[in-house]
């Protein structure tokens, strides 16, 4: 079954939001920024006044090298002073970058750290990074449990990886006991949702019958649909694993299938 490791891609606010953050950090003043130099005057003089959204989006700016080279060293820097001030982005962001060695040593136990703290404020993109380093023993000791917990957090808030890693964990019984029946149900809500993973995975219990009656028919379509998924590894995979189907399939079974999978993906054909 294929998990989906840490995504390490930085995410960032749109641009625009710049200018109205801008006039909150200098409240005092009655007009609007006048463009984004200003504005970012504003947002320096705020985080250089210990403001943590200011301090955090000065971090956000030296990463994405909106006024110059980018410079990661001067992001972990504005990031781990909103991030002691509790800034659950901040905090995010800083893990990430120790997390890849950018801007900073390369540390995995800080990594856990900052990831811990941001996901007890929620954010799940951390909650999921947290989790992939637990089942993985990344930064510290292997702990299936606090996988597990995380996942299920990150999973509950929509996270779509970590819904299928979720499945992952309950389909093998990692960490605890199997439970099929919920295993099943995270790989379809991520299946459905597009997630080229947990679209893999459905097909490959129909066509093991694994957690699921065998039903190649169904195998087929889910595995046509991640070879179409746009993820290469994915697609590796699912083509092995479709050739083994279509070697117990008929042409007119194959037929079907293919009929089938066209209906549901347009009714209206």
């Amino acid at each position: 079954m294929l998990g989906r490791a840490p995504r390490l891609i930085l995410t960032f606010a749109v641009l625009a939001s710049a200018f109205f953050a801008a006039i909150a950090a200098q409240a005092q003043s009655s007009a609007p920024p006048r463009g984004f130099g200003e504005a970012m005057r504003w947002y320096r003089d705020a985080a250089e006044a210990g403001r943590a959204d200011a301090q955090y989006f000065m971090g956000y700016v030296a990463h994405a090298g909106l006024q110059g080279p980018k410079n990661a060293a001067v992001a972990a820097g504005w990031y781990l002073k909103a991030a002691n001030q509790g800034h659950a982005a901040a905090q995010l962001h800083l893990a990430m970058l120790h997390h890849a060695g950018e801007g900073v040593a390369r540390d995995l136990a800080v990594a856990r750290r900052w990831y811990e703290a941001a996901a007890r404020q929620d954010d799940r993109e951390a909650a999921f990074n947290l989790a992939c380093l637990f089942e993985k023993g990344d930064g510290g000791p292997v702990d299936l449990n606090a996988a597990l917990h995380w996942y299920r957090l990150a999973a509950e808030a929509g996270h779509l990886d970590a819904q299928n890693n979720l499945g992952v964990l309950l389909a093998t019984g990692s960490g605890r006991a199997s439970d099929p029946a919920e295993a099943v149900r995270w790989y379809l809500a991520a299946a459905e949702a597009g997630n080229a993973h947990a679209i893999y995975n459905i097909g490959l219990l129909y066509a093991h019958g694994e957690l699921v009656a065998r039903d190649d028919a169904a195998a087929w379509r889910w595995l046509s649909l991640a070879i179409r998924s746009g993820e290469a590894l994915v697609a590796v995979s699912a083509r092995k694993l479709l050739a083994e189907v279509e070697a117990r399939m008929g042409e007119t079974a194959i037929a079907a299938a293919r009929a089938s999978l066209v209906v549901a993906r347009d009714p209206e054909e």
